[in-house]
């Protein structure tokens, strides 16, 4: 995981990075056990009707080795059945990293490890970890794990660090309960979503703010010249370089972010994080276009927080921190897009629109008839939307 830039980096780096408390291990521990159980119990056929070719829980891996992606198992005789094509994730792309992010607490994360479906038996009906009875072992393996880690900044401001589940097939957010640990003991508490806000703010209100009940008072959208002008096409070794056109076309990606925060009713500060290369006519560029994205209901706010020394700080973050609490006691509309629901698979309210970020929802056909077992014991997530 990354540990920030500036004085906001959090500390201590190589531990953060490491191995830090052992919560990624925990969740691998806990997500291996139940890939081993499943293969223990095709093997000494436990579970009726549930045969290797059924089995969908892969195993996972701190390390990212391509060589583990897809392997098959049980080669060596008999007594390593199941033989079956399987493979490695990453441990951030566990389902488990998933649910200890969401757990409001123990009970939370049992019912929800409960759940997980290792795999399904030849009639269709799903397998969980429930009915493999190991979920009494995956709880004790994740006990600490559930436990924010309490870190700090290079200025001292403590900051939370707890659980990391991939973006772009999980949710991207940090724990609910470090979340909530924070809102109990203090008066503002700043809480990122990994990614774009085409993803990071779409999935935290509509996976972590539905389920926790805990909805964001304002959004801060962080932007950088740099950032802008590589998405406008400026190549990666040279994002210093001036760049105006670049910079222009770039500056749509920041207008879209704008216009999803405006979506769900937030008031939004924009946080231009500025570099010592940036000039004055780029920064003045940004924040004309900031405040061109935002209607007169809305009126936008600008910090300027240098990436390298708190003594170049054009604005004091205290600014910032000012900014938001004042956004953050504005009268808004807040509202999360109506819920995807696919009984018979008739979506309602797609989150595929409006706004231009997708304009059409895929569905893998072979999984259609997954859908009703899935519903039937609490899996009521949302459909995924590709853009298109």
């Amino acid at each position: 995981m990354g540990t920030g830039g500036g004085q906001a980096r959090v500390v201590p780096e190589a531990d953060i990075n490491l191995h830090f408390t052992g919560d990624a291990h925990a969740v691998t521990s806990a997500h291996n056990l139940l890939a081993a159980t499943a293969d223990a119990t095709v093997y000494y056929g436990t579970v009726p009707g549930l045969e290797a070719s059924g089995l969908e829980w892969r195993r996972v891996t701190n390390m990212e080795d391509r060589a583990l992606r897809r392997i098959t198992t049980g080669l060596g005789g008999t007594l390593s059945d199941p033989r079956r094509a399987t493979g490695f994730d990453i441990d951030a792309a566990s389902e488990i990293m998933a649910v200890l992010a969401l757990a409001a607490g123990y009970d939370d994360l049992r019912d929800r490890l409960s759940r997980l479906v290792a795999g399904y038996t030849s009639d269709g009906t799903p397998v969980t970890a429930s009915d493999l009875k190991v979920v009494g072992a995956m709880m004790a393996l994740l006990k600490d794990a559930l436990k924010p880690n309490l870190v700090h900044t290079m200025e001292g401001q403590p900051a939370l660090v707890h659980t990391g589940p991939f973006a772009n097939i999980a949710h991207g957010t940090s724990s609910v309960v470090a979340d909530r640990l924070a809102m109990a003991c203090g008066d503002i508490v700043v809480t990122e979503a990994g990614f774009g806000a085409d993803l990071s703010l779409e999935k935290f209100i509509h996976i972590k703010s539905r389920s926790s009940g805990v909805s964001p008072s304002a959004a801060v959208v962080v932007v950088t010249v740099r950032a802008l002008k590589r998405h406008g096409g400026v190549d990666a070794e040279r994002p210093t370089r001036r760049n105006e056109d670049a910079l222009r076309r770039g500056a749509g990606n920041m207008e879209h972010a704008i216009a999803l925060v405006k979506l769900f009713g937030l008031p939004a500060v924009v946080a231009i994080n500025q570099f010592p290369e940036d000039t004055g006519d780029e920064l003045d560029f940004v924040k004309r276009a900031a405040r061109d994205s935002f209607d007169l209901l809305t009126e936008p706010a600008y910090v300027h927080v240098h990436g390298a020394s708190i003594a170049d700080v054009v604005m004091p973050p205290e600014t910032l921190q000012n900014l938001v609490s004042g956004e953050r006691s504005s009268p808004v509309g807040y509202q999360e897009r109506e819920e995807v629901k696919f009984p018979g698979l008739q979506l309602n309210g797609s989150p595929a629109e409006p706004d231009g970020v997708a304009r059409q929802v895929h569905f893998y056909v072979a999984r259609f008839e997954q859908f009703p077992a899935r519903v039937g014991i609490g899996l009521r997530g949302h459909a995924g939307a590709s853009e298109h």
